[in-house]
């Protein structure tokens, strides 16, 4: 399964924004019933297990986290602070597709808030951000 994020990168003291497109490939069979779930009935309850299946840290410190959490931290994480030079970083995840598939989550109800990131640099580790 390929899973493409555009996501919008937050510079906390600056203001400023960076968007970006992360790709990611995933062989995690509940990820993939999950994004099956998500396109045919797309609430904030199925959306936010697909996303914390793919990347939830919860008890937000790197341990017993998602599926693709290691990927994307490596990926948004180098790019928030090797070559942006950010410290520190809210990433807001605006559209995703699964297959080439867009999630349709431009529902009114729906808030894509709940699977933000907050990346801790010295920590080592991104967490959401509510």
């Amino acid at each position: 399964m390929n899973i493409e994020l555009t996501v919008f990168f937050n510079n906390a003291d600056s203001g400023q924004r960076d968007e970006q497109t992360v790709q990611l490939k995933c062989h995690d069979e509940t990820l993939k019933k999950l994004a099956h779930i998500c396109f045919s009935e797309p609430t904030q309850r199925s959306l936010n297990e697909f996303f914390r299946r793919m990347y939830d840290n919860p008890t937000m410190d790197g341990l017993n986290t998602g599926v693709l959490y290691e990927e994307l931290w490596s990926i948004v994480s180098r790019w928030a602070f090797e070559k942006l030079g950010w410290y520190d970083v809210t990433i807001d995840v605006v559209s995703a597709s699964v297959d080439g598939r867009p999630l349709d989550y431009c529902i009114e109800s729906i808030d894509i808030s709940q699977w933000s990131l907050q990346l801790a640099r010295e920590a080592g580790f991104m967490y959401f951000y509510n």
